[in-house]
């Protein structure tokens, strides 16, 4: 009987440990690390000043991506 107990306790007692640093603490850091992320992509920042690299939010870079990579819109005929 005292085994059974032993068992037991010693179960919820690693659930519980578990819990507490696996489950509970990721939470915290994940959205500071979130955060961080979404601050570096969303502003405008100097990757390297020398050589004029700067780093544009992630919205604007693909704004431009489009623009580049869109084919030319097709001439309109006049007369038509």
């Amino acid at each position: 009987m005292v085994v059974i107990a032993l068992v037991a306790y010693y179960g919820r007692a690693a659930r519980q440990e578990y819990e507490a640093k696996v489950v509970g603490r990721p939470v915290d850091a994940l959205v500071r690390q979130q955060a961080e992320q979404a601050s570096r992509i969303g502003t405008y920042r100097w990757l390297d000043q020398e050589q004029g690299k700067v780093a544009v939010p992630i919205e604007r870079a693909m704004e431009i991506v489009v623009r580049e990579r869109a084919p030319s819109a097709p001439k309109e005929k006049v007369g038509s």
